[in-house]
C-alpha cells in the first residue's frame, strides 16, 4: 500500500513540476492580463489537487497521521448559540477589546463567481461504498420503513454498480416523501459512504428557518415550499442536501429562478462589528488588546485619530484587523487564488492572519502541524485577538476546522475550501454548530509566539 501511495504521490509531484516548468511562477502570466489562460491553468491546478486529495486520501487512510496535531493546552468551552435577527444591533460583553456592537448582513457570490463554478447535477444520486446490492436494499428499506414505495429498489434502471460503489437513482416521489427524520438518518449514512458531496457538504440554513432564508434570497414561494419540505436536521443544524432535485425543478420554472437558486446556495450570514467610542473607552487597554503584542502594531495611527476626534462615535473593526484579514473580509475567493493548485482553506486563513503578505506554502497539507508546533504556544482563557482555535473531533486526533479569535464570542473564519465559502466574522457558537453535525468537537487555542 505504501508503495502505491508513494508512486502516485511522485507522479503528482512530477505533474506539478511540469506545469510550473512550462509556465514559471505564474507571475508573468498574471501581469499580462491573459485572463482565459490564467483561469484555464488555475482550473487544471485545482483539478490536480482535488485528484491528489481524493486518491491519496483513500489510499493512505490507514496511515493518515498528517492531519493530526499533538494536543496540549486547555480545552476551550463552547458558547451556546442564540438566535439573532435582522436589522437589530447587538452589544457584546465588555472586555479589554472595548465596547463592541454588531449587526448581521447576508453575502452572496457575484455573477462572475457563479459563472466560474460548475452547475449542480440535475439527477439525484445516492452512492454507497458497497458491492452488495441486497445489503444496500435492506439498509434503505429500514430507513424508508414502508412509508415510501420501495419497489423501485428492485428495478435494474434504479441503480448502477461502478467498481466498489453502488449508485442509486431514487424517483422524485421517494425524494419528496421522506420525512425530516428519515432524511437525517439517510444523511448520516451517505456522509460516510461514497461520493455524496451534497450530503458531506450540505447547504446550511444559518437562521434555522428555511422559509425566510430562501424567500429573502429572492426565490419564488413555490420553490421555497419545495425546499422547506426537503430540509432536515443534523445535530442542532438545519441543512438541505437535495440540490439536484431543486435544480431540476427551478429549470422548469424558467426566467431568473435558476440563477436566483444558484445565488441562494452561496448565501452566507456574516457580522459587521463596530467599536463604540465614548468617554468610558480605555484607549490604553483597547490599543494593547488590538495590537496583539506588536503583531498588529500598524493599527495605531487609526486608533490615535479616532480617540483624538471627539466627533467619532463608532469605528468598524475592519480597520483594526490585520492587513490580510482586512483585504479578505466579506469576500469570496477568486479563481486566480487557485493558481498554485489549491484554493485557500480555513488553515491557510488562520496561519496567515498576522502575515502582511499571505504565505503560499501554507496551502500545503503538512503545514498545519509544523506551524502550530514551531510558532505557537498553547493557551487557555482568557483568549486574545489573533489566537488560533483548532476544532478537533471527539478522538482529538483530527483537526476538522480552524479559525481566529477576534473578541468576546466573535471569530474570523472561512468555513470551507470552495469558491462559495467567503471570509467572514461570525459568532463562535454559530460556527461550531457547523462542525458538530457528526458529533461534538473539542476546541483548543494557540497563540503566536
Amino acid at each position: 500500500m505504501n508503495a502505491i501511495v508513494d508512486a502516485i504521490a511522485f507522479d503528482i509531484v512530477v505533474l506539478r513540476i511540469t506545469i510550473r516548468a512550462i509556465f514559471g511562477d505564474m507571475e508573468w502570466l498574471m501581469k499580462t492580463g491573459n485572463i482565459p489562460l490564467l483561469v484555464l491553468i488555475a482550473s487544471v491546478m485545482i483539478w490536480v489537487t482535488h485528484f491528489e486529495i481524493s486518491v491519496m486520501g483513500e489510499l493512505s487512510a490507514e496511515a493518515d497521521t498528517q492531519s493530526k496535531v499533538e494536543i496540549i493546552g486547555e480545552i476551550i468551552p463552547e458558547s451556546s448559540p442564540a438566535q439573532i435577527k435582522r436589522k437589530i444591533v447587538y452589544r457584546t460583553n465588555p472586555g479589554p477589546w472595548g465596547n463592541l456592537e454588531y449587526y448581521i448582513v447576508y453575502l452572496c457570490a457575484t455573477d462572475d463567481q457563479l459563472d466560474a463554478i460548475e452547475p449542480p447535477e440535475s439527477v439525484t444520486v445516492w452512492s454507497f461504498e458497497s458491492d452488495d446490492m441486497e445489503k444496500v436494499r435492506k439498509q434503505l428499506r429500514r430507513i424508508l420503513k414502508g412509508k415510501s414505495d420501495s419497489d423501485w429498489l428492485g428495478k435494474s434502471e434504479s441503480f448502477r454498480v461502478t467498481g466498489e460503489y453502488i449508485e442509486l437513482f431514487p424517483p422524485d416521489s421517494v425524494i419528496l416523501d421522506l420525512s425530516a427524520d428519515q432524511r437525517s438518518e439517510l444523511a448520516r449514512i451517505l456522509r460516510v459512504q461514497g461520493e455524496n458531496p451534497y450530503y458531506t457538504d450540505p447547504v446550511i440554513i444559518e437562521s434555522s428557518d428555511p422559509t425566510s432564508w430562501f424567500l429573502r434570497a429572492g426565490l419564488s414561494a413555490s420553490t421555497v415550499e419545495v425546499i422547506e419540505k426537503l430540509c432536515y436536521q443534523l445535530g442542532q443544524t438545519v441543512v438541505f442536501s437535495d440540490i439536484p432535485y431543486v435544480y431540476s425543478y427551478v429549470q422548469t420554472i424558467g426566467g431568473e429562478e435558476t440563477h436566483r437558486f444558484l445565488e441562494a446556495l452561496s448565501r452566507t450570514r456574516a457580522l459587521v462589528v463596530r467599536l463604540v467610542v465614548d468617554e468610558s473607552s480605555d484607549f490604553s487597554s483597547i490599543s494593547t488588546y488590538w495590537g496583539a503584542g506588536n503583531h498588529n502594531k500598524m493599527l495605531q495611527p487609526i486608533l490615535n485619530s479616532v480617540f483624538e476626534n471627539n466627533e467619532v462615535e463608532r469605528l468598524d473593526i475592519v480597520h483594526l484587523l490585520t492587513p490580510t484579514a482586512r483585504k479578505l473580509i466579506n469576500t469570496y475567493p477568486d479563481l486566480s487564488m487557485g493558481i498554485r493548485g489549491k484554493l485557500p482553506d480555513c488553515h491557510w486563513t488562520s496561519l496567515n492572519f498576522f502575515n502582511y503578505q499571505p504565505v503560499s506554502k501554507l496551502l500545503e497539507e503538512l503545514t498545519l502541524q509544523h506551524e502550530v508546533a514551531s510558532k505557537y504556544n498553547p493557551v487557555k482563557e482568557p483568549l486574545e485577538f489573533g489566537d488560533v482555535l483548532l476544532l478537533l473531533d471527539q478522538s482529538e486526533k483530527r483537526v476538522v476546522h480552524s479559525c481566529v479569535y477576534i473578541a468576546d464570542d466573535i471569530v474570523f473564519t472561512k468555513n470551507g475550501l470552495g469558491l462559495m465559502s467567503p471570509w467572514i466574522m461570525m459568532r463562535f457558537g454559530d460556527m461550531i454548530m457547523r462542525y458538530q453535525m457528526d458529533g461534538s468537537v473539542v476546541t483548543r487555542a494557540y497563540r503566536l509566539k
